[in-house]
């Protein structure tokens, strides 16, 4: 027996709308009846079922660590126009507080070191994870440092490499992942990871990160990160939500929902902000942002436990002394010479 059109409308419409129901409930979303009525949307979407079920999928712990999103050439001048915005800090820090930071640790640096003020011209070598558009470099370049900056992103090398100051051969930047590539061994006098960067890896990532900076510093050579507290990622998990993206969105270019949500991991103190786009055709993609949260002991523990000495720790990178409650843990530490 043939159904007639009639009903084969009203079945596709009650299917959408339970979908609608399941997506909201596993989400915990109130749009369904928005959905209801996005036919465009609903219908592709009952055909690929498995967009759903990524949806709803609680991720393994540092899932996709180490899927390079971030170089994705749309996203990625995506996340330069995030860190020249100076309205924002969402991928930077604003430049005062860029330059703020620069001058302490050029201080740090030259205290630790025994340097002269006027010492400018032995040109000590830099190494910048996760450089971005070199805002922290081109502060460190003035102050006559040779700087490398690394970083996945190749919209941001791009902007660092034509705008950098000074002799062309006092800067270098390499479009790589800092977390997984070669470093050279006892060459650097200096190496920065700032903005959270040590954060976004699993423990087993971060260890053989820090042991790698750790051969490639020279004798005596300091290490300056930051790190985020419990404090901090109490303020960044997001809220369950939803939009509909008509066109250039942060993800992708085309119309498309974006879903959004946290998924917190106490065992291993981390969290993954999860952002979820479905096309139109119902192509779903999830996007994992890792964040892992330290308190002082375990930093101290670990980058003891590899060899570094001198360790102290701040609330900042500007020099802020230590207080409960910051949401920012500022890290040196000295390779022993």
């Amino acid at each position: 027996m043939t159904s007639s059109p009639f009903l084969r409308s009203t079945t596709t419409r009650s299917i959408s709308s339970a979908v609608s129901k399941w997506v909201c409930i596993s989400l915990g979303l109130d749009f369904w009846e928005q959905c209801c009525k996005s036919q465009a949307l609903m219908k592709p979407l009952l055909r690929r079922l498995s967009a759903f079920r990524e949806i709803a999928r609680t991720p393994d712990p540092f899932e996709q660590e180490h899927k390079l999103f971030w170089a994705n050439r749309y996203v990625s001048r995506h996340v330069l126009h995030a860190h020249l915005d100076d309205e924002t800090d969402a991928a930077s820090r604003k430049l005062p507080e860029i330059q703020k930071q620069c001058r302490w640790i050029d201080r740090t640096f030259r205290q630790r070191q025994r340097i002269r003020e006027s010492s400018v011209q032995d040109r000590h070598r830099v190494l910048d994870l996760g450089c971005g558009p070199g805002l922290y470099a081109r502060e460190l370049q003035a102050d006559g440092y040779h700087v490398t900056g690394l970083d996945v992103s190749p919209a941001s090398i791009r902007y660092a490499r034509r705008h950098s100051v000074d002799s062309p051969d006092q800067a270098v930047y390499r479009c790589v992942d800092y977390t997984t590539v070669s470093l050279p061994e006892t060459t650097y006098s200096l190496v920065l990871c700032i903005y959270g960067g040590m954060g976004t890896m699993s423990d087993e990532t971060q260890s053989n990160l820090l042991t790698r900076i750790y051969r490639s510093l020279l004798p005596g050579g300091i290490l300056i990160f930051d790190a985020f507290t419990e404090a901090y990622a109490e303020d960044e998990k997001l809220d369950t939500d939803w939009h509909y993206i008509p066109a250039n969105g942060f993800w992708m270019r085309s119309p498309h929902m974006l879903l959004e949500r946290s998924y917190v991991f106490e065992t291993h103190r981390a969290f993954a902000n999860a952002y979820t786009t479905i096309s139109l055709s119902g192509r779903a993609r999830r996007y994992l942002v890792w964040h892992r949260y330290y308190d002082t002991v375990e930093l101290y523990e670990r980058l003891k436990n590899i060899g570094y000495t001198g360790i102290l720790h701040h609330a900042d990178l500007s020099g802020t002394p230590w207080y409960s409650g910051s949401k920012w843990i500022g890290m040196v530490a000295i390779k022993p010479e």
